[in-house]
């Protein structure tokens, strides 16, 4: 909160705001018109001399549906109604890999908890050091 004037012998209150870190600030330039008559329009251009080697790669899954629920590995392979996922996926491998990093996650989790316990037993015991010191 900060104050203005607003007119002579006048004051106002004035919010302070921080800026959006998420607005975009940098504008494009504009765009370069092209000679009119030139005839570019007519033709249609080509992209790919090649469209043999254009391939586009499908999607290798879609891991939220339209209502942002996850939807778990074997709900997709029964319900896939283009049949794009291989029938010969294996489910127990994925389950091992997952629970896999799911306990390594969990190691991580109390490595962390152990490190901030071990900070603050030292923090503590700095304290105890120049309170002892100062007395």
């Amino acid at each position: 909160m900060g104050v203005k004037e607003i007119e002579e012998g006048r004051y106002g209150r004035v919010d302070i705001v921080s800026p959006d870190p998420l607005k975009i600030t940098c504008k494009r330039g504009t765009k370069k018109h092209r000679k009119e008559g030139v005839g570019d329009k007519d033709k249609p251009r080509k992209l790919y001399k090649n469209k043999s080697k254009v391939k586009l790669v499908k999607c290798v899954s879609m891991w939220k549906n339209p209502t942002s629920q996850i939807i778990p590995l074997e709900m997709r392979v029964a319900h896939d109604r283009f049949r794009s996922i291989q029938p010969e996926i294996n489910l127990g491998r994925f389950g091992e890999l997952k629970s896999s990093l799911d306990s390594a996650e969990g190691l991580y989790s109390q490595e962390t908890k152990k490190k901030a316990i071990k900070k603050e037993r030292i923090e503590e015991t700095k304290r105890t050091d120049k309170s002892q010191l100062q007395e």
